[in-house]
């Protein structure tokens, strides 16, 4: 016995009917269209947002390097709190001030160095003035780096969107997305 293949209809897959064969040709090369017309548009989207994560994740490893040099500014702090309590003992215009270290146990000397066109007195508030400024930076950079963070934790969950994304309104909501995060210019 015979029997009969036609119809097949794969499990799982959409089939359709067409009045003529040249109906389900045109739709079908319509649908292809699309497709890659999707395809180029999903990847100039995803260049934009792998531009974005590759621009924040150098952001990120900047301000990193700026919040681990805090050792670097307690040292500024330490050196212009050695240099006020030693103004009595340092001459003027010196080039480096070699004072006891109190805050070492057991006490040692160091040696400080100093601008020798001013005064010690001016080469202390020098040191207040740059730990003051670094630590600004630094609390800059952890706010900075905690927004940059969240940005590129968003800026992954679209991408990942974008990695599903099956339709033209799929891809239309995600490059609105960009658009008003300033990505693309519409």
């Amino acid at each position: 016995g015979g029997r009969i293949l036609l119809p097949f209809r794969p499990f799982g897959l959409e089939c359709r009917e067409f009045p003529t064969l040249g109906a389900a040709a045109d739709e079908f090369y319509r649908s292809r269209a699309e497709n890659e017309s999707i395809k180029r548009r999903t990847a100039a989207v995803e260049r934009v947002i792998s531009n974005a994560v590759q621009r924040l994740e150098r952001k990120i490893e900047k301000f990193n390097l700026a919040i681990c040099d805090e050792a670097e500014l307690e040292k500024l702090r330490h050196f212009g709190e050695l240099l006020t309590a030693n103004l009595h003992a340092l001459p003027p215009r010196a080039e480096n001030a070699k004072v006891l270290d109190y805050y070492r146990d057991p006490p040692e000397y160091i040696v400080i160095p100093l601008d020798n066109s001013v005064s010690p007195a001016d080469n202390a508030q020098k040191y207040y003035k740059q730990y003051r400024k670094g630590k600004v930076a630094r609390e800059t950079a952890v706010v900075q780096r905690e927004t940059a963070v969240a940005e590129l934790s968003y800026l992954r969950g679209l991408h990942c969107d974008l990695s599903n994304c099956a339709s033209e309104s799929d891809l239309n909501e995600i490059r609105q997305e960009l658009v008003e995060q300033g990505l693309i210019r519409d």
